[in-house]
């Protein structure tokens, strides 16, 4: 957009203490309008945070946030014929917590006109006739724009009765610059130098960080033509679908247990490290250092990783699964997709990464090509420049 077009557009969108990609959404958007010289509104929604020494605490700091959400929403209520993306969270008490503000003042104020942006995967498991998925439709029903990441979800809410021209499919970015041709050969093409592996994500069970490191158990018994070096990357986080650790000290344990038996018995060609997250000039570094990015993921609610995107902007080959709108996303040439995620197939696929580094450098060279064109910034600026004009009009 140019700068005699500027308007002021309102972003209502949750965030938590843990990365969330829903979240990162929202900020690319604006920042990247920011830089246009749109002005933008944040109407952050904090969550609960909970404190079990001192509930009381926690309460009394989810108030004090309140009175910069009610501020935004004043002048949201407020303003003549505004623009509001909402980036909507897909759950029960998230429809609760965003609607008990969001019907009123579009009752109010009719002039609001909504984008609404679906970045979960979580309505994709509900029946046309739910509860939830009435009062999801509440929402829907409300906005002139609906955005989401793939094709799937699309198809699923044309059968939940919206209209065509109201869904738009736009993907993911991210905000690093894709790397040079030069930059994925000269990474890649080291045959003596050792191999980086990594993982980078939240230490989820269903987002494959198990299957990763025994994994790697598999690969230290196999005969590795140069050494390997592997990350474990993230924080460790807890979901409604927890499977083998019921605590986070038992999931501490179990990953600092597979860590020093890993390094104890690989005599030296397979070591590992676990980082505890990562962001900024470290994130990174990780992903330029790492010639093959491993994400087995089944989480339930996949939707479309960013860190997918970011592995390949920074020319690493990918290790995945068919999870959620990943398929759609991401192209044969630059991923491997595993239809059965055992750490045996996984280390099996590793293996044949490090050993082919010309097949690395054609996959690496195949998504950068995403990024540089239907995958980038510019392009998903775009689709958004022509939903944001189309509402101004």
């Amino acid at each position: 957009m140019n700068k005699e077009e500027t308007f002021t557009i309102f972003f209502a969108f949750t965030k938590p203490n843990n990365f969330s990609g829903q979240t990162a959404a929202s900020e690319l958007i604006i920042n990247s309008l920011y830089a246009g010289g749109i002005k933008c509104i944040p109407i952050i929604l904090y969550p609960l945070a909970r404190n079990k020494k001192n509930p009381i605490l926690s309460y009394f700091k989810l108030f004090i946030k309140q009175g910069k959400i009610i501020s935004s929403l004043m002048l949201l209520l407020f303003s003549r014929k505004p623009i509001l993306h909402l980036n909507l969270g897909q759950s029960f008490w998230s429809f609760i917590r965003i609607g008990i503000w969001y019907f009123p003042i579009i009752v109010i104020n009719r002039n609001i006109r909504v984008v609404t942006s679906l970045h979960g995967n979580l309505f994709m498991l509900w029946k046309p006739n739910a509860i939830i998925t009435r009062l999801f439709m509440k929402f829907l029903n409300t906005s002139r724009v609906i955005t989401v990441l793939g094709e799937n979800q699309k198809m699923k809410l044309l059968k939940f009765g919206l209209p065509d021209y109201k869904i738009r499919v736009i993907p993911n970015a991210c905000f690093m610059d894709p790397v040079s041709d030069s930059f994925i050969h000269d990474k890649h093409s080291n045959s003596k130098g050792p191999i980086n592996l990594l993982y980078l994500s939240l230490l989820i069970e269903s987002k494959g960080f198990a299957i990763y490191l025994e994994a790697l158990e598999e690969l230290a018994k196999m005969s590795l033509s140069q050494p390997v070096r592997a990350v474990l990357c993230g924080p460790i986080t807890f979901t409604p679908y927890p499977e083998r650790f019921r605590t986070i000290e038992e999931k501490k344990k179990w990953i600092e247990m597979k860590v020093e038996l890993i390094n104890r018995n690989t005599q030296g060609w397979l070591s590992v490290e676990w980082i505890p997250g990562a962001t900024g000039i470290l994130k990174q570094k990780l992903f330029e250092d790492s010639q093959i990015f491993v994400l087995p993921t089944y989480f339930p609610v996949e939707a479309q990783p960013i860190v997918l995107l970011e592995a390949l902007a920074t020319g690493c080959c990918i290790i995945t699964s068919k999870a959620g709108e990943i398929s759609s996303t991401l192209s044969t040439e630059s991923a491997v997709f595993m239809e059965k995620l055992t750490p045996g197939r996984l280390a099996e696929e590793i293996q044949r990464l490090i050993i082919n580094s010309e097949l690395r450098i054609k996959m690496a060279i195949a998504g950068i090509e995403l990024i540089r064109g239907p995958l980038s910034l510019k392009s998903h600026m775009g689709n958004w420049d022509i939903i944001f004009k189309e509402l101004k009009n």
